[in-house]
């Protein structure tokens, strides 16, 4: 349909999503992007949404996504920097095994 890639992104943490990435690996013939949430959020009662994600956690999961057929992976709601950069050593560790 001319889609360059395609991808999902927020609403979960990326511990939830490898199954929802290997199928989407299966069926696309373009890349595949993942960018999750640090987590499910947690409103608290003024309605702020808080991410109890760590970044190693994060990074950790991500590589299950990475595993899975993800081709490009990022974050989105509740990460930060560091999430990005904890995805980034663990990258590269892949890289050299």
């Amino acid at each position: 349909m001319g889609a360059a890639a395609v991808g999902l992104n927020c609403s979960v943490g990326p511990d939830q999503l490898a199954a929802v990435a290997r199928t989407m690996k299966q069926a696309a013939k373009i890349p595949v992007i993942v960018k999750p949430n640090a987590g499910m959020p947690v409103i608290d009662p003024r309605g702020r949404a808080h991410y109890n994600m760590k970044p190693e956690s994060f990074a950790i999961s991500m590589m299950r996504l990475v595993e899975a057929g993800a081709d490009l992976v990022g974050g989105c709601c509740g990460t930060t920097p560091e999430y990005i950069r904890a995805l980034c050593r663990n990258l590269k560790q892949m890289r050299k095994s």
